[in-house]
């Protein structure tokens, strides 16, 4: 909800009159079992599907890829994907990328570089976020660095 808050708060400040719309909430079912570093992930809702991929496994302080694909729905009416990356209860800083559409695959790409916890935790939560005209679709994954 934070991610949603800061998108509504970019687009007011950017003068944008798109920050007037009430945005429908959706969440998107995941299978909790799926490991996201292993493997592309799936996210679904009658209106939506999306593949979740890591380029690399990831790792602290490296580079790695996130892609996301959207599978079906209106495809065109998407305007922004944003991944927010969190650990529970331990502040890890704004971990959250705005993912850049491939306009010859429709997937959207961004890198991410992930801190290392000072206290040696490696667990991680990522919310992708799929931005519509009217709806704001959501997915959440768990995973651990390498």
């Amino acid at each position: 909800m934070l991610l949603v808050s800061a998108y509504l708060h970019f687009m007011q400040s950017s003068g944008k009159n798109d920050a007037a719309i009430i945005y429908e909430q959706i969440s998107l079912t995941t299978d909790t079992d799926c490991n996201i570093v292993e493997t592309t992930c799936e996210g679904r809702a009658e209106e939506l599907s999306i593949d979740l991929k890591f380029g690399d496994k990831p790792s602290g302080l490296k580079a790695f890829p996130v892609v996301v694909t959207i599978n079906n729905g209106a495809k065109k009416n998407i305007k922004t994907v944003l991944v927010n990356f969190t650990m529970k209860n331990m502040s890890m800083g704004k971990q959250y990328r705005t993912l850049i559409k491939n306009s010859e695959t429709s997937q959207w790409e961004g890198q991410v570089i992930l801190p290392i916890c000072s206290t040696g935790r490696r667990d991680w939560h990522v919310t992708v976020d799929i931005i519509s005209e009217s709806v704001i679709f959501s997915a959440d994954y768990e995973f651990e660095l390498q």
